[in-house]
């Protein structure tokens, strides 16, 4: 078989080209693919944690790094946590996105989960650099409640629950506060 081509009697031109092309076109779809499936698919897990410590079973939804510019998918996770009934919501960081031009979106979106069940934030890296290029998200305008660097205890179905809420960089010596203790 024959692979030059026969017009310059090069076999780059005719074999090296196509192949390349192929292996651009493979590498671009590897990059994209998981692009497209953080915008438009919906991972869901279940857990179930045993305790003698609970008195009567506690149904908690955890979302993170929905990414809020990004996610194209907002009503579809409202419409599936209001299937899956929770008690309680958490949402733990990277819920905005740091080149988000305003909140409103994702005020809205704690909004319409606050109607399910209450909801309890902590922050991300993300709502941490947001922030320093907008004024503080105001939490308390879309009914939940922001645990940054500290615990509430709550009452849940007559369980005693202490929840806390730190951001990933708690840390580091850039954005945390809280000094990490040498232990021997």
């Amino acid at each position: 078989v024959d692979y030059k081509d026969p017009e310059s009697g090069s076999l780059f031109s005719s074999l090296i080209i196509p192949i390349g092309i192929t292996v651009v076109e493979i590498v671009l779809f590897i990059l994209i693919y998981p692009l497209y499936c953080s915008y438009y698919h919906l991972d869901i897990s279940q857990y179930e944690i045993m305790s003698d410590k609970i008195q009567e079973d506690v149904h908690i939804v955890v979302i993170s790094d929905l990414h809020d510019m990004h996610c194209k998918i907002k009503n579809q996770i409202i419409q599936k946590i209001k299937e899956l009934s929770p008690d309680m919501i958490l949402c733990v960081g990277d819920m905005i996105d740091d080149t988000s031009k305003d909140d409103t979106s994702i005020l809205s979106f704690y909004q319409s989960l606050s109607s399910i069940a209450p909801v309890y934030i902590s922050s991300g890296n993300h709502e941490m650099t947001y922030e320093e290029d907008h004024s503080p998200i105001d939490y308390q305008k879309a009914n939940v409640k922001l645990l940054e660097n500290k615990s509430e205890i709550i009452e849940l179905k007559g369980n005693i629950i202490e929840l806390g809420g730190m951001y990933d960089y708690a840390f580091d010596t850039y954005y945390g506060t809280i000094e990490k203790e040498k232990i021997d």
